[in-house]
């Protein structure tokens, strides 16, 4: 996906350019999770560092957000996208899916079937397919 030049302003409507903010995320995510090693379990440690981490990374972006309901410009289009994918990979080290017994797996898997739009369900096996490997 090409950008317009960062310092010129964005001027898609809010729908739409949160659906480039959702794209952008998700390639920056599978580019992650490509490059990934097997899962490890975390230490206790490790798992406070990231958690301080992502607490200033969602803030950041609490902060970006704001900025989209004004003017802005397209590099905080793609700041967005790229807070969002790095926030969820902190989370998903800090709780590997590989640590949850199998009944809540089920619960979680049985949920994401059940939604009830189209869009609930293609985003809830997106997120399901998110933490599996094949």
């Amino acid at each position: 996906m090409t950008y317009r030049h960062e310092q010129e302003y964005a001027t898609y409507p809010y729908d739409d350019e949160e659906q480039l903010i959702v794209t952008r995320e998700t390639d920056l995510l599978n580019q992650w999770i490509k490059a990934q090693n097997p899962p490890q379990l975390a230490t206790l440690e490790y798992r406070s560092q990231q958690w301080e981490n992502a607490v200033k990374l969602k803030e950041s972006l609490k902060v970006l957000e704001a900025t989209r309901h004004g003017q802005h410009t397209w590099n905080d289009v793609r700041e967005v996208a790229q807070l969002r994918a790095s926030w969820k990979v902190i989370l998903w080290r800090i709780f590997p899916i590989n640590e949850l017994p199998p009944e809540i797996l089920v619960t979680i898997f049985t949920m994401a079937i059940l939604s009830h739009s189209s869009k609930e369900v293609t985003r809830s096996r997106l997120a399901v397919g998110g933490v599996c490997r094949l």
